[in-house]
């Protein structure tokens, strides 16, 4: 197999989720590279597989779903910026974090930016409208950042531990799941400043690049004429923000104001306080779930459902794991509560249980089976 088809075959791993050596080697290379490479690789694809011209009605109609699919992606940016931003340009070009962070969208997705890169790439060739262009470079954009998603998994895996696994468990990789969305919006101050100094190069680059395709498509069906006067006006615009932007960053020293709840009032602590109990709820419920199996197996093969060495097992690790405010004897305590009422009181249900709505990817039974999780766990929920 040669070099390129090396490479392809580690992406195609890196797109179904194969987490190895090479993909998070190639994931890092490419996490380093991305900002040159991948805006290259975009130009040569479309200098080798132009734009359609206008007036083509399949295209036409390809080329506004893309343009729809490109501002989703856009929006989907500025909005992670607006809530709570995580710095994703790495340090010295490799993957790093000073934080995990798991509110504003990343509640709702693992890696919202990725994402919405995605939906731009995939919009901008939609509007391009050469099908050809659009499988190899959709097939591209898809692959490679995969393979960054692996890499920057394994980092955040190693650094943040059993946090990073649980927050891994409760959100999506790549969709951004609806529920609970609207509340999350309302209860942050949107960080405009921050978007502005952020993410204003992107937007430059994005609406230059939307602009440029549709000039080529303008060129190639013959009628630049007619559309160079608007095609002109759009890039005074953008170049003004980007100029307008910019000058705020460097000449005003605007700087994002970072996380910023809106509401501080007793009646929205409550709300979001509410926001939390139908979490714990639904991660209890989870619980339920799986203690149930556990204990049908255990009552099968004879064993007795209550380890207590186990127990306490757990509720060590899960102290050592309390970053606070909770002291270690509030987290004992509370914990040891749910543990010990699961342990002597709980009694599962015999109904079948609905799938969780806080895990939208839950593995089937049979990958979590109880005897396997005995066995590696001294036979106790």
């Amino acid at each position: 197999m040669g070099r390129a088809g090396r490479v392809i075959f580690l992406l195609a791993k890196a797109s179904a989720g194969v987490d190895s050596g090479p993909v998070r080697t190639l994931g890092d290379y490419l996490f380093r590279t991305r900002n040159a490479l991948f805006p290259a690789l975009l130009a040569a694809l479309l200098i080798v597989l132009p734009p359609r011209p206008l007036g083509e009605p399949f295209a036409d109609a390809l080329a506004l779903a893309g343009l729809a699919l490109a501002l989703l992606g856009q929006a989907l940016r500025v909005l992670t910026i607006g809530l709570d931003y995580v710095k994703r340009g790495g340090k010295r070009k490799r993957v790093y974090a000073d934080r995990l962070v798991t509110g504003g969208l990343y509640a709702h997705c693992r890696n919202p930016m990725y994402t919405g890169n995605v939906l731009i790439a995939l919009g901008a060739l939609m509007i391009a409208g050469n099908p050809w262009a659009l499988a190899i470079g959709g097939v591209f954009v898809v692959f490679a950042y995969s393979a960054i998603i692996a890499a920057e998994e394994t980092y955040l895996r190693d650094r943040f531990g059993d946090h990073y696994a649980a927050f891994v468990r409760r959100t999506p990789r790549w969709w951004v799941r609806p529920r609970g969305l609207s509340a999350t919006i309302r209860a942050f101050r949107f960080d405009w400043p921050g978007v502005v100094v952020k993410e204003y190069s992107t937007l430059f680059t994005t609406a230059m690049l939307l602009t440029l395709i549709v000039a080529v498509k303008a060129w190639r069906a013959d009628r630049l004429d007619t559309w160079a006067p608007g095609l002109i006006s759009a890039g005074a615009v953008w170049i003004s923000l980007f100029a307008w932007a910019r000058f705020l960053k460097k000449g005003k020293n605007w700087r994002a104001r970072g996380r910023t709840l809106r509401d501080d009032t007793l009646t929205a602590r409550r709300r979001r306080i509410d926001l939390i109990d139908t979490a714990l709820l639904d991660l209890l419920n989870q619980r339920a779930i799986e203690v149930g199996e556990i204990f049908q197996w255990k009552d099968a093969e004879g064993v007795p459902r209550v380890d207590e060495a186990r127990m306490g097992e757990m509720l060590d690790r899960l102290v050592a794991l309390n970053p606070g405010p909770l002291t270690d004897a509030d987290a004992r305590a509370l914990l040891g509560g749910i543990v010990r009422h699961f342990a002597h009181e709980f009694e599962p249900s015999n109904e079948p249980a609905p799938e969780s709505i806080s895990n939208p990817d839950p593995k089937p039974t049979a990958a979590r089976t109880p005897p396997a999780v005995a066995a590696s766990s001294g036979a106790a929920p």
